[in-house]
Parts: structure tokens; sequence; C-alpha cells
């Protein structure tokens, strides 16, 4: 058996061993109930209900983690208030932090002077989270990480934020930082595994997840990425009891609900899965992840309109959401509404010009440009596409797809020649094959297009033209 197997086990060995009295841990824990009922936590807790308690040591110290989580993003990178204990003071008992500090109420200042000051622009980033301001948080955060380079919650708290902004290799160094600086920091862990997901190095992810559940087994972020890892790993079965158990633990949490309904996604399950994004968009009404999960389940599910209904909900929910732009135009274009459909690609295009998004964006860009007879603009961004990535293997598909349609045998030579070029850059691109195959044979080159109906049928039995390619296989071959 493979160490990757036998981590992913253990975790979710862990997880199930944790789960059950994990369950009642912050109604049952007492220092978690006093903690929570301090009026500076408490006041965060109403502004941002995805703060969460997690008792844990931090040194010698038994206390309670505080922290909160991106509900809005793909990968819940999470961030750290700090770690409370209750202690006696001259006034009664008293909660601090690491630092032996009482935080101020949120906006307000310190109760003394001689407060911290790497320790308030922790606080003032955290808060700025919670209000949703990255941009402002990434600013506390940097200044609290380059006046205490030492400190394991300022590295990771900057590296959490850095990673939501999208500056991936920025965010691994102060991940890794944070965790040399601070060896049980579970959070810490999971945030790097959410990373490593994020690239889609799931193989790098298990031992992160691996030590973040041994520190913490119930750590919501590890769970979630634990159950992520198996959705993209194929694991469905293993992804179905995370799920279930993940969403008797905590049902009312975006994230989870999310990642709830994606395993069953996964396993073909549609209906279960369509009431897990429900439950989401309850928690998020106005949420254009949930809204475009939910457009994706109505569309198996059959029902188009239900589908575009929630595409234009999500993107009157984030009108700067590029893919909920793109999804809104691929239901039009499936209802032929092709004028609305090529308004909502061009407008993803704007927003996002990201290599990722243009190559969504081009095929069906240009299908609605052809269906539409708009051949010449067809031709003219085909063409520039190509020359602003030569070494695309879709954009090379994408122009000889398009220099097929045109009239003309230099056109068609030239779709042949990038055809051949598409399937040499990605041999994956089985239907550049069939396609090739038709021009050939218009071409009255019936020995070169038998080799490529032979190619395409092999690599792909089941695609819905290789019965067809079969039959004209066997015409041209008589």
């Amino acid at each position: 058996m493979s160490g990757r197997i036998l981590a992913g086990i253990l975790c979710l060995i862990m997880f199930a061993a944790y789960c059950h009295r994990a369950a009642a841990a912050a109604s049952d824990d007492p220092m978690v109930r006093k903690i929570g009922a301090q009026p500076a936590i408490m006041a965060r807790q109403q502004r941002d209900h995805r703060i969460a308690f997690n008792p844990e040591r931090f040194g010698t110290d038994r206390t309670v983690h505080v922290y909160t989580t991106l509900a809005d993003f793909e990968a819940p990178f999470s961030f750290s208030l700090g770690w409370f204990l209750m202690v006696n003071a001259r006034d009664g008992e008293a909660c601090l932090d690491e630092f032996g500090e009482r935080i101020p109420m949120p906006g307000a200042k310190p109760e003394r002077g001689a407060f911290n000051k790497i320790e308030l622009q922790e606080i003032r980033g955290f808060d700025s989270v919670a209000a949703g301001d990255l941009k402002q948080a990434l600013s506390f955060f940097e200044t609290a990480a380059r006046s205490a380079p030492q400190n394991a919650k300022a590295r990771n708290n900057l590296g959490a934020c850095l990673a939501a902004l999208g500056q991936y290799g920025r965010a691994q160094k102060e991940f890794d930082e944070a965790i040399k600086l601070k060896a049980d920091y579970a959070l810490a862990y999971a945030n790097r595994a959410w990373l490593a997901l994020l690239l889609d190095q799931s193989s790098l992810a298990l031992p992160d997840l691996r030590r973040s559940l041994e520190v913490q087994g119930d750590l919501k972020p590890a769970v979630l990425a634990l159950l992520r890892t198996y959705i993209d790993s194929g694991k469905l079965e293993q992804a179905r009891v995370v799920a279930d158990r993940a969403f008797a633990r905590w049902p009312e949490d975006t994230q989870v609900c999310l990642l709830a309904g994606d395993a069953y996604v996964a396993a073909g399950d549609v209906k279960s899965a369509r009431q897990r994004y429900q439950k989401a968009l309850v928690f998020g009404p106005n949420n254009p992840r949930t809204l475009l999960r939910l457009a994706h389940t109505a569309e198996r599910l059959g029902d188009l309109d239900d589908a575009i209904s929630r595409a234009k909900a999500a993107v009157q929910a984030s009108p700067e959401h590029a893919q909920a732009r793109l999804e809104l135009g691929r239901y039009l274009e499936m209802n032929r509404n092709l004028r609305a459909a090529q308004l909502q690609y061009e407008r993803a295009l704007e927003l996002n010009p990201a290599t990722s998004v243009r190559q969504s964006v081009y095929g069906p860009l240009l299908r609605v440009l052809i269906n539409t007879n708009k051949l010449e603009e067809a031709d003219r961004l085909s063409k520039r596409w190509l020359a602003e990535n030569p070494e695309s293997a879709e954009c090379r598909y994408n122009r000889a797809w398009v220099a097929s349609q045109l009239p003309g045998p230099e056109n068609k030579a030239e779709a042949v020649e990038e055809y051949r070029k598409a399937v040499a850059l990605n041999p994956e691109l089985v239907q550049a094959h069939y396609n090739l195959a038709l021009i050939l044979i218009s071409q009255g080159k019936e020995q070169e297009a038998a080799r490529e109906l032979k190619a395409f049928i092999e690599k792909s039995p089941k695609d819905p033209d290789t019965k067809a390619a079969g039959e004209l296989l066997a015409k041209i071959s008589k």
C-alpha cells in the first residue's frame, strides 16, 4: 500500500475518531464558553459568523484558538485571532491572548498604552478580513510580519491573505515559515494543504493534512481539505463518508455544504448535491459559487431555464465575476440565445484576461461567431489568438476549426496543418483526428483520412461521434 493511500486512510480514521466528541466541543467546554462570552470576542463573532473556537495547546498552556475562515473563496484559507485563556486578575477573571493582552473591541483602542504594537496590527488585519477588505488586511499583516518575522501567527495570516489574493508563491513561503516557527500550528498546515490543492498538487497536501489532524483532529479547514483531496483523486466512497460526517458536524457552514454537494456530484447523485447547495444558499444568498453550482445541477437535471436563472443571479450578485459570465454565456448558447451569449463571453474576457479564462472563452466565442455567420470576425480573432499563443494546442485547434469553415482550398490546407500541430502539442485533443479526417476526405485523401478515423476511434471509443466515424471508415475502406 502506498504512503499516500496510508496517509489518506490515517486522516479519515483520525477525523472519524475525533468527530463524535468534537461535535459538542464549543458548547461543553467551559473555557470555550467563557472565552466566547467575552465582549471583544462576542462582538467579532456577531460581525463574522465564520469565527470558530478550537481548544488547543499553546506551549504548555491549555488555550482556545479563535480563528476565521474565508467562505467566498474556492479554498477556505484561515486566519488566527489568537490563542486565549482565562486567568485570575485583580478585577476577577481576565481573558488574555498568547501575548498576555486583553484585545480591544473592534475598532476601539486598547485599554493600555503599552499594548503590543505587533499584536494590534494583527488584530486590525483580522478585523479587516472579517469586514471583507483583504487589501487593507494585507497592509496590516505585512507590517506585523516585517516587525515580528519570528511570529508564527503573523506569517500564517500574511500567507492566508496572499493566497486569497492569488499571490501563491509568496503565500507558500509564509506558510513554510509559520510551520518552521510553530511545528504544531494545525491551521498553518491546513492552509498550506489548501494552497497545494489550488495548485493541483494533492500529493503535497496529504502530509500536511495528516499532521494538521494529528494536532487537531476536528479542525474544520483540514477536514474540508481532506474532503477536497478525496473528490479530486476519485476516492468517492471516502469523500462521501467525510462529507456526511462534516455535514453532520457543521450543518450551517457554507464551505461544508458546498463540498458535501461536490462529493455527491462526483458520485453521480445530483439531487442530493442540489439539496446541499440549496442549504448553502440559505447562509449566503448572493454567493456566486453557490449559485453556479445550483446552475450546474439544474443543467444536469435537464432544467435549462433554472440553470440560466441561477447563472443570471450569480452575475447580478457579482458583476465582476468572469466565471459567472462564462457560465451564463454557455447556458444562453445552449438556449440558442447566441447574441446574448456572445456578450457574456466578451465580458468575461474583459474582466479576466488570465490564460485559463481566455482558453475557456476562445472556443465558445468562436463557435457563436461562426453560428451567427460572423466569419470575418472569427477569422480575425482566431488568427490573433494564435499569434499571441503559438504554443497553445487549443488555439491551434480553434484556428483549424475556423479555417475549415472558410471558403477556398488554401483555408482547408491551413486547417489540416493546424489540426496536426494541435494534436502534436496535445495528443488528448482526439476530436482533431475526426475533424481532420472530414477535411481530408473532401480533398480526396481517403488513405490519410482512414488513419485519422482509426486514431479517433481507438482513442475515444465512447465519443458520440465514434459510431459515425466507424461507418465513415467502413465506407472509404471499401
